[in-house]
């Protein structure tokens, strides 16, 4: 397994990076190639567009195994915190091409109405793709045989050479 990091800010050097336009599209394109589910949290999102997703939304599948606290939640329930799940299909792909040009624009804040936080799980239940949207961070956990070069040769993305419980360090790529 290989992880990659894409931050929107580097302190080292005080620049900025973005996932928007081909780059977002490659992006959700790869994702959808390898994962089955994905997942947003939405409160206080567009309601229309949660009106417009409603015909994907699943139960959390049982073998996605989520532990709340992970992602700042703490101990309280999917439905606290409007965390849902939605099965894909190229219809669901299409309307999040067509929502949103950016990976960072999936945010409730910033001047956007969006859920957030855009996690997609392969068939298996393990996380291929995980954001944390107002840090600025994405993450890839990659398996052998899925083919991730088209988007970590994007400036911005670092392989994680060790991910411990004392943070991880990043290597530059």
């Amino acid at each position: 397994m290989k992880i990659y990091k894409f931050f929107d800010w580097d302190p080292k050097t005080d620049q900025e990076y973005d996932l928007s336009g081909r780059e977002y599209n490659d992006l959700i394109e790869v994702c959808f190639k390898y994962s089955g589910v994905m997942s947003f949290t939405s409160c206080g999102a567009d309601i229309d567009l949660l009106q417009i997703i409603e015909k994907y939304h699943i139960s959390r599948p049982d073998n996605i195994k989520i532990n709340n606290s992970i992602y700042g939640y703490g101990d309280f329930t999917d439905k606290q915190i409007g965390l849902n799940f939605y099965r894909l299909c190229p219809n669901l792909m299409d309307v999040l091409l067509s929502h949103t040009n950016g990976i960072f624009e999936w945010i409730h804040g910033w001047g956007f109405n969006n859920p957030e936080n855009p996690v997609f799980y392969r068939e298996n239940g393990s996380i291929f793709f995980s954001s944390l949207i107002h840090e600025g961070e994405i993450t890839l956990t990659v398996n052998d045989g899925e083919d991730v070069s088209k988007i970590t040769m994007i400036n911005g993305w670092k392989k994680v050479s060790d991910f411990s419980n004392h943070g991880y360090s990043v290597t530059a790529k």
